[in-house]
């Protein structure tokens, strides 16, 4: 008999990074099923792994391409969720020299995903959006030895 976990999908946008992952492997442990996002193929065995950290979860974890910067992929990858946890976020390797390269393309993979998310007509029943360390590390001077809290 299926637990009430197990009848839902969770979609965890960004499934290969770090936030990501914890999220993946939590929601597994708890009984859901998980549709996690990479860019690209190259991240898909990354993600495969997370289910050997939730023992019992076999089946349950899928991978989908979807990326934040295109409109192909987000609609599939929200079909038969109940739940999305956004938390895929552009994280520049250097610090960008206009903040609009980080913002911009943020906001423009947050739209696709909340308006791919409202495309179900009532099958997603809650989104979480998350933010990125990019939000308060870049651009301040005092952020190397800084911990940064809600306030920030």
């Amino acid at each position: 008999m299926a637990t009430k976990n197990e009848e839902l999908r969770v979609l965890v946008t960004g499934a290969s990074g770090y936030i990501g992952g914890h999220c993946v492997v939590d929601l597994l442990r708890r009984g859901y099923r998980v549709r996690g996002t990479v860019r690209g193929p190259g991240k898909r065995a990354d993600v495969e792994r997370l289910a050997d950290r939730a023992p019992g979860s076999q089946g349950r974890l899928e991978i989908v391409e979807a990326d934040l910067a295109n409109d192909r992929g987000w609609a599939e990858a929200v079909r038969d969720c109940a739940y999305v946890l956004h938390v895929a976020s552009p994280f520049p390797a250097n610090v960008p020299d206009d903040e609009m390269e980080v913002i911009g393309p943020a906001v423009d993979g947050t739209k696709r995903v909340l308006a791919a998310a409202a495309a179900t007509r009532g099958g997603v029943k809650r989104v979480v959006l998350t933010s990125s360390i990019a939000a308060v590390a870049y651009g301040r001077r005092d952020s190397s030895d800084k911990v940064f809290t809600e306030d920030d």
